[in-house]
């Protein structure tokens, strides 16, 4: 009979075990009381690996959250809604507390939880990364008023307080859901999430932040919507066509919204959809990885968006493109064709920064042979084929009436350039 009674206590324990091991799935009805749904002791909560929340969740409730960041491997928020909350900072104290608002995955609010393996957003969700507005949102929710707090970020360096960095160390992340909802993604959300291995970025998203998958290692699948760069709900004026039809760069300035994709070198596979106008400045930025890219015939500006991509080999540009930007540091390319809608190229002192600011256009593009220019193009800028040292010949159109300084700087000496205007019948390389 005590043996008896001894195998039913075994048992009973390991229920409670197999218990808490297993699904977690909690419901609230008021913001804050996740804490009071969730086993008392600590190591009880030590043992829950995936959690399933429904209903609304304050800063309160994300501390909670925090605090299994030692072992919860699955999140899934798809049910719930975050709500705003004034009072309890989920992160920082003083002038760097966190606070929730309403349907916003916040600045670093899941930042450093290295156990997780998937998360699942909630199906509200707009915006990754606070807003400088406590309601960004109009009355209907259909425009979203304000800007991103601290969205400018001019390093890949997430220890620091650039704004967002929402998963930022995350660094066993391999699956994230993102909502349908989504406008926004911050800076650095997802910076150093190593075993993030595909994103699908989803339609209606109109902006990312600079550095957003800083150096996602094993990233090599990534779908772009065509919504990114649009201004359909965001107010951000550099998203709006007034600042596109004025200005070089889509978005303004590489410190708010440009490498993207900083150093995702494993990254292979980039589907750009239909529709998308333009990419961010070096979205792209050193992505080795890259042999070839199909760019739809709706981007107009690629604003360096391939900078240093030396793996890539063959390009074709779209007829409707009107601003190249820089191809710097693509030592793979051999050849390429400029469409004839482009009329400028960018002067070595305004390629992108991240390069020497002294590069041009197709500055150690060491494997170039051969490059159609554009028949309406009016100048051959500064630095633009410095070190192209396998360029054979290129031809000149017309309509060029400038040669600038050092544009075929250590080119392979009795390689010949034509030009038929008289101004410049030859150019020794």
């Amino acid at each position: 009979m005590k043996l008896k009674h001894f195998y039913v206590s075994v048992c009973m324990v390991l229920v409670s075990i197999l218990s808490i091991n297993a699904q977690t799935s909690v419901t609230l009805t008021q913001a804050g009381t996740l804490s009071s749904k969730l086993p008392a002791s600590e190591a009880d909560r030590a043992k829950i690996n995936e959690l399933i929340i429904n209903g609304p969740l304050n800063g309160a409730d994300i501390l909670t959250i925090r605090a299994l960041a030692g072992t919860l491997k699955i999140l899934n928020l798809k049910e719930a809604n975050i709500v705003e909350d004034k009072v309890t900072s989920y992160r920082g104290t003083g002038s760097t507390a966190n606070y929730t608002q309403n349907d916003v995955i916040g600045d670093y609010m899941f930042y450093g939880m290295t156990a997780l393996t998937k998360v699942v957003l909630p199906k509200t969700v707009w915006s990754i990364g606070t807003w400088s507005k406590d309601n960004p949102w109009n009355e209907e929710k259909t425009q979203v008023s304000g800007d991103p707090k601290k969205s400018d970020a001019s390093s890949d360096d997430d220890t620091q307080y650039p704004g967002c960095s929402s998963f930022a160390r995350c660094v066993n992340l391999q699956e994230i859901e993102l909502p349908s909802t989504l406008l926004w993604i911050g800076p650095k959300a997802f910076s150093y999430c190593i075993k993030l291995t595909s994103i699908s970025i989803p339609e209606g998203v109109e902006a990312m932040g600079s550095y957003t998958f800083n150096k996602c290692q094993e990233l090599a699948t990534v779908s772009i919507p065509s919504s990114l760069g649009t201004a359909k709900k965001l107010t951000l004026y550099n998203l709006r066509d007034e600042h596109f039809n004025n200005d070089n760069n889509y978005n303004g300035s590489s410190s708010s919204f440009g490498f993207t994709f900083w150093e995702c070198t494993k990254l292979t596979n980039v589907t750009l959809n239909d529709g998308i106008r333009r990419l961010a400045p070096n979205m792209f930025y050193g992505c080795t990885g890259i042999k070839t890219i199909n760019l739809p015939s709706s981007i107009l500006r690629l604003n360096s968006a391939l900078s240093y991509c030396s793996g890539l080999t063959a390009l074709k540009l779209p007829d409707g493109l009107t601003q190249t930007g820089s191809f710097v540091g693509c030592s793979g390319l051999k050849s390429l064709v400029i469409p004839n809608g482009v009329t400028s190229l960018p002067d070595g002192r305004e390629v992108s920064w991240g390069a020497d600011y002294q590069d041009g256009c197709f500055t150690g593009c060491t494997s170039l042979t051969s490059v159609t220019l554009p028949n309406q193009l009016n100048k051959i800028p500064t630095r633009c084929f410095m070190n192209c040292t396998a360029l054979a010949s290129i031809t000149i159109p017309n309509t060029v009436t400038d040669i600038n300084g050092y544009a075929f700087y250590t080119c392979i000496y009795n390689h010949r350039t034509t030009k038929t205007n008289q101004k410049y019948p030859s150019v020794n390389l």
